[in-house]
């Protein structure tokens, strides 16, 4: 396994920090990746290894962490953003019945979460955004309906 870089705050394998350096054979590549299975995007390598003679024993599963995403010596401040969706439960069914029965789209589904905020000040509307328990990103909302049409669709998923 290895990670895909996706944080722009990994060393590729070429040295660079978040993107390739100059004249990296890699950096004149479609999102610097010869493949899919490219892992030039960040050195973090974790290798398991299962062996039949090793079955029997308490702990079969070997595992290494090789690497690291940055070196020690580099300082970051770098604060990971929320990749999870994490909008209460009734928020998210909301967003599914205003999607499914009203086929409404990503921006109308955005101004009647907006709704109750009509009136709110900029510190409420901020505070809001930042716990995301009842409003989300653009991006993350449009992510949460193309990933409920495609279970709704292929009638796969939870």
């Amino acid at each position: 396994m290895y990670c895909a870089g996706d944080g722009n705050s990994c060393q590729y394998e070429c040295g660079g920090i978040g993107k390739c350096i100059e004249g990296c054979q890699n950096e004149a590549l479609p999102n610097n990746l010869k493949n899919y299975n490219d892992m030039h995007l960040c050195k973090v390598r974790i290798i398991s290894e299962v062996y039949l003679s090793k079955i029997d024993r308490p702990c079969p599963l070997k595992i290494k962490v090789l690497n690291s995403h940055l070196p020690s010596n580099v300082r970051t401040t770098h604060t990971p953003q929320i990749n999870r969706l994490s909008l209460t439960r009734q928020v998210r069914d909301n967003i599914i019945i205003n999607r499914r029965a009203d086929h409404k789209t990503t921006k109308n589904i955005k101004a009647k979460m907006l709704a109750p905020y009509n009136g709110a000040n900029e510190e409420d509307l901020r505070e809001a955004l930042r716990n995301q328990k009842e409003l989300c990103e653009d991006k993350k909302l449009y992510r949460f309906l193309v990933r409920d049409d495609r279970q709704t669709k292929e009638n796969a998923g939870p």
